[in-house]
């Protein structure tokens, strides 16, 4: 069986396309983890924050209400007539 010019080439240009798929999904991958990474150590940062302001306002009489619902000044939007 003889290969021609025309079958080598295609099989490079059929690994050189599976090679740079390769490349595309490893540098995905990679970029993936470091988001991660960062995400995960930004969360850990402000959430020592957040404690660290809450022990402060402990410290000084105050305390954070999470149970309470902003109120609005604005009045409500008439409904659109039927």
């Amino acid at each position: 069986m003889k290969f021609t010019i025309r079958d080598q080439f295609l099989v490079t240009v059929i690994v050189a396309v599976l090679f740079a798929w390769v490349v595309d999904r490893q540098h995905l991958w990679q970029e993936s983890q470091r988001i991660q990474t960062k995400a995960a150590i930004d969360a850990t940062d402000s959430t020592m924050k957040n404690e660290k302001l809450q022990r402060q306002l402990e410290m000084m009489g105050q305390q954070l209400e999470y149970d309470r619902l902003p109120t609005s000044q604005a009045p409500t939007p008439n409904p659109p007539k039927p």
